[in-house]
């Protein structure tokens, strides 16, 4: 019987060892892993949505020419009648959502990535002039008053068939 125990307490002390030097190395990795990796940017724009700041060595993202010149103030204009119409139904961007900010504007659209040839993604800034809206998206606090708000939206455009429509939305 002492035997077995003596065997049991090695080999339980070993494994309690070898759980310790496993959390061990992953502290130590998180703490010393470099901020600038690729997978830790876009874990940083996903759980905190803002947008990370990259180096000035890494070259800005160029917007396609053959989608340079295309209104897409329009389109996005065209994508909130049709959810205001009920055409469309988006989860994100629900009828109530955007029957509650009333006036609206789009104030900028940014070329943010090509995600494939025919896919591309906007961050979009919206004018909400009404104070008590359901608000949607990252609400930039420095552009924002007591009398409306600007939001950013992403916004991501598929290009077929010689036309730009809307794909999807990321608050």
């Amino acid at each position: 019987m002492k035997h077995k125990t003596r065997e049991n307490i090695i080999i339980y002390g070993s494994l309690l060892l070898a759980v310790i030097l496993v959390i061990y190395v992953a502290k130590t990795y998180y703490d010393n892993r470099d901020n600038s990796e690729e997978v830790f940017k876009e874990l940083n724009e996903v759980f905190y949505k803002e947008e990370v700041t990259t180096d000035k060595s890494v070259k800005e993202e160029v917007e396609p020419d053959n989608i340079r010149f295309i209104d897409k103030k329009t389109i996005i204009n065209k994508y909130f009648e049709d959810i205001l119409n009920r055409k469309i139904r988006d989860e994100l961007l629900s009828y109530d959502k955007v029957i509650s900010w009333g006036d609206f504007e789009i104030e900028e659209i940014k070329y943010y990535k090509e995600i494939t040839d025919t896919y591309y993604s906007y961050i979009v800034k919206i004018k909400i002039n009404n104070k008590d809206a359901d608000v949607s998206g990252l609400k930039d606090e420095k552009l924002s008053t007591s009398e409306y708000s600007i939001v950013k939206i992403k916004f991501y455009f598929v290009y077929e068939n010689e036309n730009l429509s809307v794909k999807n939305v990321e608050l």
